[in-house]
Order: C-alpha cells, then structure tokens, then sequence
C-alpha cells in the first residue's frame, strides 16, 4: 500500500493533526499589521519609561499631535513604571470605545 503525498496548498486547507502547512501556526496574513497586538503598540498615545543614575524610573504619556500629557512620574522599579502606562493606556482606549458608540 502506498501512501500519495498532499499538495502543500491542500495540506493547509485541510490542516489535519500532523499535516505540516505552508504557513506557520497563527500567522495571519490578511491584515496591514500581522505583528502582536498587545498595550506597548495600540494606536493613540505615546509612552515613554528611562532609568534615572538613581536607580528610579521615569515614566509619561502623550497625545500625540497635541499639548495634552500626563505629568512625568518617579517609580522605584520598571515593572511598576510598565504596570502604569498600561493601566492608564487601557482607561484611555476604554474611554474613547465608549465616546464611539
């Protein structure tokens, strides 16, 4: 008995379990930016976090095209500084959702 070998276009139509497909696993090429989205590249603010001689961080947003910012903030380590700016990039992509309905 002897096995046919799939075509690679078919095989990724298909996409049976141990059926090897032409393009990667959750590789979508239909949109303008197949890269992660994730809080660090959502469209709308700019964010900024640097290291101080002290050790401290410094971290702020601003929109862009505009005089509208936060105040700089003095943090103790980067991860909170992080935690920051996504709390506050989340409350401003909530807040513009809800103006769009």
């Amino acid at each position: 008995m002897s096995l046919k070998k799939n075509k690679p276009t078919t095989e990724a139509k298909l996409a049976m379990l141990g059926t090897p497909q032409a393009v990667g696993y959750g590789k979508n090429y239909h949109t303008e930016k197949p890269d992660p989205i994730t809080w660090e590249n959502l469209d709308g603010l700019d964010h900024f976090i640097t290291a101080t001689p002290e050790g401290t961080f410094l971290a702020g947003l601003n929109l862009p095209g505009t005089d509208m910012s936060t105040p700089v903030y003095k943090f103790q380590n980067e991860e909170e500084a992080m935690m920051w700016l996504r709390n506050v990039k989340e409350k401003y992509r909530i807040s513009k959702a809800n103006q769009e309905r």
